[in-house]
């Protein structure tokens, strides 16, 4: 992969970190609404939202991806998926600070 598309696809995994973050009050509405009950189904509400968001992220980056027609190899998609899922901990803290109040 060339540094400039390196770049670009990091900068844009960046972009979809912080709008995740600023969206998490969006997404945990429904799961924080006590008419669905979800207590019942899941056990741990930050993890289950960690899910929809790191979902969100790596949709995005995929449709940026597929926009910019970038071509990641196997170990390339490795890196990528890596660097998403080492910000984790920054986003369970945001879900955190989000469902605390």
């Amino acid at each position: 992969m060339s540094d400039r598309n390196r770049d670009l696809i990091i900068d844009e995994v960046n972009r979809a970190l912080i709008h995740a973050v600023r969206s998490i009050e969006v997404f945990s509405l429904p799961f924080r609404n006590p008419k669905y009950d979800l207590k019942k189904i899941v056990d741990n509400d930050i993890d289950f939202i960690l899910g929809a968001v790191m979902n969100d992220i790596m949709n995005n980056s995929a449709l940026f991806l597929r926009n910019r027609n970038i071509r990641l190899t196997p170990e390339e998609i490795d890196k990528l998926n890596v660097y998403v899922f080492s910000n984790a901990g920054k986003l369970k803290d945001g879900i955190r600070k989000i469902l605390d109040t």
